[in-house]
């Protein structure tokens, strides 16, 4: 049982000490205490924590951030994938080591915490990024109090910046066309990921072995990352993610020519130098131009055809369609309101209109700026137009489950309500009025 007793300092004043033993008996005591109520506060707290199991000798606090964050990244190491676990060292070097590698467990405040991510947004850092660097610290703290070093985290329950979710991208089938088009001989990588859904690692780790050109098949069983400037190849996150991904017949020819001459164990995609592709690199080199040519093209030929400033958006309207038409009856061209190759050359050449031919018409949208990852996005928006259920969208994308699937496209799928009714009404008209109709009819009421 704790006691409590008075002392006198050095300088004279009154304080009091709490006397008791631990769970493995051992005598200790901690002193200090101003007034004797505090004493027995903690005193009576001792007892409690020892009686359920929950005590935490003081001492135990004294160990770094610095010093459990090390042995937390090397177990980690060994779990985790490549990349997340170069993600938890840049945030462990960068934000959480400066300010807390040489704080002790036992010393780190919740509100110190909340200062932190504070500081952290108002430097600059986005809500991931933060969300990330407060990870990192929670798992050190978590090891912590695993260890009975520290009762509680102080960093789980922190209010977070909220993320701001980024507005997906969904291109049509024209709009996709006029993309790969404008990356030239790079676009065939694009069109892979824009009409099959893989994301960019599974498509830069694709083995011409896993090609199977007569049904149309890719099987996906390896993924690559950047990790830290170095490409580093692995399986799959989950056993959904090895699967068999179809593509369509129309491109099988550029598949064919990305295949053609090489071993089972040779990249299908490559960069033009043979080398496997990076994800950085074909974002600044190949997306981001053919979606500044490819995403423009709408707003272009409205200005070559003197569609007035004000009246131009990114849809070829009919407002549009009328310029186009009186501007081809002008110089002498068919008049059918749809930018065709002699139109685009006499543009070209009369009103100065730039870039490659990209054929355009009523309904074609310009776009903006897009992630190789939009790409996937893109494939699951053209495959639910095309038809696809669920099921089937999941194990294209593979998805760990259904759920997944919907989560991520609820927005997608229409809204098959009236449909179901139709359906429902072609099914059951004709027994439903052979049997129940007829019941109605001599004026039976039938209860369910």
């Amino acid at each position: 049982m704790a006691t409590v007793s008075a002392y006198t300092t050095a300088s004279g004043e009154r304080r009091y000490r709490v006397r008791y033993r631990t769970p493995e008996r051992r005598q200790t005591d901690k002193r200090g205490f101003k007034r004797k109520a505090d004493a027995m506060a903690f005193a009576a707290t001792v007892e409690v924590s020892k009686s359920t199991g929950a005590y935490v000798p003081a001492s135990a606090g004294r160990v770094t951030v610095g010093e459990l964050g090390r042995a937390w990244l090397r177990r980690r190491e060994a779990v985790m994938r490549p990349k997340t676990h170069y993600a938890d060292m840049q945030m462990w070097k960068v934000h959480v080591l400066p300010r807390w590698g040489g704080v002790a467990v036992g010393d780190v405040r919740r509100t110190a915490v909340a200062s932190w991510v504070a500081e952290l947004s108002a430097g600059g850092l986005g809500a991931s990024g933060v969300g990330q660097a407060v990870g990192v610290l929670r798992g050190v703290l978590d090891d912590a109090v695993s260890d009975r070093q520290i009762v509680v985290n102080p960093a789980r329950g922190l209010d977070l910046p909220e993320k701001v979710e980024r507005e997906r991208v969904y291109l049509d089938a024209g709009q996709l066309s006029r993309l790969v088009a404008c990356a030239g001989e790079a676009g065939g990588v694009l069109a892979f990921l824009g009409w099959t859904g893989l994301r960019f690692g599974e498509a830069s780790a694709l083995r011409v072995g896993c090609v199977d050109m007569m049904r149309r098949r890719v099987r996906v069983v390896r993924t690559a990352s950047d990790v830290g400037g170095m490409i580093v190849e692995g399986e799959p996150k989950t056993v959904k993610g090895r699967r068999s991904v179809p593509f369509p017949e129309f491109l099988a020819p550029m598949v064919g020519q990305a295949v053609a001459g090489k071993g089972p164990d040779g990249l299908v995609f490559t960069s033009p130098e043979g080398k496997q592709l990076r994800g950085g690199n074909v974002r600044k080199r190949v997306l981001a131009p053919a979606q500044r040519e490819a995403g423009s093209v709408v707003g272009r030929v409205q200005a070559a055809v003197g569609v007035a400033t004000a009246r131009r958006g990114p849809v070829f309207d009919r407002e549009t369609v009328d310029a186009v038409a009186s501007w081809q009856l002008r110089h002498g061209l068919e008049a059918s309101g749809r930018v065709d190759r002699p139109t685009w050359e006499a543009l070209t050449r009369l009103e100065g209109l730039t870039g490659r031919f990209l054929p355009v018409g009523e309904g074609a949208r310009d776009f903006g700026p897009l992630t190789l990852h939009d790409l996937r996005h893109t494939a699951a928006s053209l495959a639910i137009s095309a038809g696809a259920n669920v099921k089937a969208v999941q194990a294209m994308l593979g998805h760990k489950s259904a759920a997944m699937t919907l989560d991520t496209y609820a927005d997608l799928f229409p809204d098959d309500l009236d449909a179901v009714a139709l359906a429902l009404d072609d099914m059951g008209r004709s027994a439903f009025t052979d049997v129940v109709g007829k019941v109605w009819a001599r004026g039976l009421q039938v209860v369910a």
